[in-house]
């Protein structure tokens, strides 16, 4: 006889069907939560990721951008000195009045005594504030007999306080020197304010002498070659260009603690100064680190553009010291010390820190980033410590400017760059519990209710994602899916009409743009090329200035005005489609025009005369027709030119350089009816067209004049 053996329930089998749906749907509302919080934070965090390091490689392409634009920029600055006639003429004549005051000048047994006086109380002391080390007074102290001589005049018994020493034009000495100097020191007053550079030099390229300096600190008047700087970066900069068998050789040395500045931040641009091919001088400029800190910090408005609390771009040289300030010691030095003392700095450096109360030059960066930008080596990381020992997000890339080498970096913390994330990660944990209950509650009870209409929705929805949007839903019921159907479909329809404004608007925008914009230019621009520029060696500008307009514009209406201007620009245009020309812009009642830029030719000079003389027709068939007298004076010359698109919402492309400025004074010069043409198109054109020689154009505030002749209408 067998025995019925009744084996223990387990727990799950005593629930009911209504319980185990309960636990089951509570589960999986869990798990899903779960799994969608993590893949949630997951993609947020990497998109989030991607997003900042994307920020920080644009700010640190921008910033590089600008740092090499700088660079650019006085490089052909500095090539441009040195291929100027009076800073060649003067730094001749100087050298000259130098050598004199060597040879012939006599010192008094008084001025040594003052000489000493000012480097021990004025010299010494503000050098000892910058540097390591005392420094020892005789290593300094000038050994010529020109550099004493000069010195003293200059420096010591020039009654301007330091820093302002410069305002001294000329001494009371009456020596040929001080009258050369009484001439180039405004001119080149001059170039050192418009340009913004520290200081400028004049050197004996025979005897290494500094012949000149604008700034008239100890360094004037020494010698390079055996003087108290012959080991400083000006020297090595100096001696590049004389070994250099290129006549327009620029050397660029990098920023050193410079003992003449008092121990400041400098950074030397050097160049040949020729006459007829004989080499005359040594052209140095030296670059204080002010601009290019000021591009790295924003001017101190980082929150402002963007890099809230902790972002920055910062630049590393070669020898790891940085080459723009830190943000953090800007903005708070005493924590910026702190933070450094908690990492292990000497206290030796931070003193040197607040002593030049600058992080160019003083701050070390030997991290594993800085290295591999230094190597050539561009790329975006996270979780690395920074120079504070701070996990950071970082993009890194190297500038290279002749054989400076440098790293820059932009960089930001990683509390900072992931905030939103973190606390997208504290409100899933706070609300999960909440959303699992309801849920469960909701779905046994309207799951099925629910998700049909849903499906339609989210089908529907997607269907319109994907760009189809004739989709319409539909939906049985009358309730909330009702009214969201009803609000999908005229979202849909809004959708529609939006994307046939869209494509209007965007017909309009590429017309307006082929107004605004030469039609080459209308594709790099709607293609998001920033900047847009470009340099022509060779094209012919043209000015045509509309003679009589003002003055007849008064006595016309307003209206009346705008018209005939815009009847006459228009016949421009019209004529430009026909003679190989461009119109660059209109300002006022001057007509800009180039031959050669868009479309290279190599008779560019004869377009554009051809062009002048059709403008002039043009103006007398305006007359005709209006009966008005107005005339145009055209200026015509041939050269490089650079162009490009300026401004951000207000736009507009534009030309520049010496060729639009030379062309420019021609035409302002230029009687009217007339066309005056620069040197180079009449030694173009001298054969093909009859030329009649004009007085040349004086140019103000130069020693120079411009050859011009005027075109014989046929």
């Amino acid at each position: 006889m067998f025995a019925v053996v009744k084996k223990p329930l387990r727990l799950f089998d005593r629930l009911s069907i209504q319980s185990k749906l309960f636990l089951m749907l509570l589960i999986a509302s869990i798990l899903s939560i779960i799994v969608t919080g993590y893949v949630g934070y997951s993609s947020g965090r990497a998109a989030l990721r991607e997003s900042r390091l994307s920020e920080l490689t644009n700010l640190r392409t921008s910033k590089a951008g600008e740092i090499q634009s700088y660079l650019d920029g006085v490089t052909d600055q500095v090539q441009f000195l040195g291929e100027n006639q009076f800073l060649i003429r003067n730094a001749k004549a100087i050298r000259a009045a130098f050598t004199k005051i060597d040879q012939t000048a006599i010192t008094k047994p008084t001025w040594a005594v003052q000489r000493l006086t000012y480097y021990e109380n004025q010299f010494i002391p503000r050098l000892s504030q910058n540097i390591d080390g005392t420094p020892t007074l005789e290593t300094y102290l000038p050994q010529g007999k020109a550099a004493k001589y000069l010195q003293h005049h200059y420096v010591v018994n020039n009654t301007n306080v330091i820093g302002e020493k410069d305002k001294l034009d000329q001494a009371k000495d009456d020596t040929e020197y001080s009258k050369v100097h009484a001439q180039l020191q405004p001119a080149v007053r001059n170039i050192v304010d418009k340009f913004h550079y520290y200081d400028i030099f004049l050197i004996d390229p025979e005897t290494r002498d500094i012949v000149y300096s604008y700034e008239k600190e100890v360094d004037f008047a020494t010698n390079l070659k055996s003087g108290p700087y012959a080991d400083s970066n000006l020297a090595k900069a100096v001696e590049a260009v004389l070994k250099s068998p290129d006549k327009q050789y620029i050397k660029i040395v990098d920023y050193e603690h410079y003992r003449p500045s008092y121990g400041s931040p400098a950074a030397f641009i050097a160049t040949p100064l020729l006459e007829n091919s004989k080499l005359v001088g040594v052209l140095a400029v030296q670059i204080s680190a002010d601009d290019i800190d000021r591009v790295m910090t924003n001017n101190r408005q980082w929150a402002q553009t963007g890099l809230g609390q902790t972002g920055e771009a910062i630049l590393v040289g070669s020898d790891y010291q940085m080459r723009s300030n830190s943000r953090f010691f800007l903005e708070d030095p005493k924590k910026y010390f702190e933070q450094l003392k908690r990492n292990g700095a000497s206290k030796r450096s931070i003193n040197r820190l607040r002593s030049h109360d600058t992080t160019i030059l003083n701050q070390s960066i030997q991290t594993d980033v800085v290295e591999s930008a230094l190597k050539n080596k561009t790329g975006i990381l996270d979780n690395v410590k920074d120079y504070r020992n701070v996990p950071s997000i970082v993009s890194f890339a190297p500038i290279k400017f002749g054989d400076v080498n440098w790293a820059i970096v932009a960089r930001m913390d990683e509390s900072e760059a992931f905030a939103p994330i973190n606390e997208f990660r504290k409100r899933i944990v706070i609300t999960a519990s909440g959303i699992i209950l309801l849920i469960t509650l909701i779905a046994t009870s309207l799951a099925r209710l629910f998700v049909n209409p849903i499906y339609s929705i989210i089908n529907a929805a997607r269907s319109i994602v994907a760009g189809r949007l004739d989709t319409t839903i539909q939906v049985k019921s009358r309730d909330e899916l009702y009214e969201l159907a009803k609000t999908v479909n005229q979202m849909t329809d809004k959708l529609r009409q939006q994307k046939a404004h869209m494509a209007e608007q965007n017909t309009e925008n590429k017309r307006l743009l082929k107004t605004l914009l030469p039609g080459p230019i209308v594709p790099r621009y709607q293609a998001g090329e920033n900047p847009i520029a470009d340099k022509a060696n060779n094209v012919s500008v043209i000015i045509a200035e509309i003679a009589g307009f003002n003055r007849l514009s008064m006595e016309w209406p307003a209206d009346s005005s705008v018209s005939y201007l815009n009847e006459l620009f228009c016949s421009f245009d019209q004529a430009t489609m026909n003679q190989g020309v461009e119109r660059i812009k209109t300002s006022g009642t001057a007509y800009l025009a180039v031959s050669g830029l868009m479309i290279p030719r190599l008779d560019h000079s004869k377009y554009a005369l051809e062009y002048a003389l059709i403008l002039q027709k043009l103006v007398d068939q305006f007359n005709q027709t209006h009966g008005m007298d107005l005339r145009l004076r055209i200026g015509i010359d041939a050269g490089p030119v650079i162009a490009g698109v300026v401004g951000d919402t207000r736009f507009s492309y534009n030309l520049w350089g010496s060729t639009v400025i030379q062309t420019r004074v021609i035409a302002s010069h230029t009687v009217p009816d007339e066309i005056w043409v620069g040197q180079a198109l009449h030694d173009r054109l001298g054969e093909l067209y009859t030329f009649e020689a004009r007085p040349a154009i004086n140019i103000e505030g130069r020693n120079s004049t411009i050859p011009v002749w005027s075109v014989k209408r046929g």
